[in-house]
């Protein structure tokens, strides 16, 4: 009786440790996957932040300013519509806002640029969008750290 019962408990503590070593290794692979999207999805943005400055710097060089003005400002209306767009389709569920202020600075600079020329109809209101997303998930962010029942940190 007693081997009978060691066997038995040989067998499902080896099931139970071979499902959680399957289980780790498929959460390894997960994060992985993850990651390896991400980057890919970094590095894709980053040739065509590569390929624009290029063709701008081409015709800089050309001397055709009035062809750089209005290939940044078709780019500039084009992002505005696009965080638009995936703002308004609620897919920014878990999007935390930029470390760099920078990027904040300069969406504000957009903004006050479009203010003052002729760019897209609608590229002003959807770049002030842009801007409340950002402002409305860094404070969701800052209460999701805060937690309930924390004091806040002073500012």
């Amino acid at each position: 009786m007693r081997r009978s019962f060691l066997a038995w408990f040989g067998v499902i503590a080896g099931f139970a440790v071979g499902a959680a070593s399957g289980w780790l290794a498929h959460q390894r692979q997960a994060e992985r996957d993850v990651a390896s999207a991400v980057a890919s999805e970094e590095f894709l943005t980053r040739m065509y932040d590569a390929s624009f400055c290029g063709i701008v710097l081409q015709v800089v060089d050309r001397g055709r300013l009035d062809l750089v003005r209005s290939l940044l400002e078709g780019n500039l209306a084009a992002a505005a519509k696009e965080m638009d767009g995936l703002s308004a389709s609620g897919a920014l569920e878990h999007f935390r806002p930029p470390a760099m202020p920078d990027i904040v600075a300069g969406v504000n600079k957009a903004r006050r640029y479009v203010t003052t020329h002729a760019v897209e109809a609608g590229t002003g209101e959807r770049l002030d969008r842009a801007l409340l997303v950002i402002d409305g998930q860094r404070a969701r962010h800052d209460d999701e750290t805060i937690g309930p029942g924390r004091k806040q940190p002073p500012s």
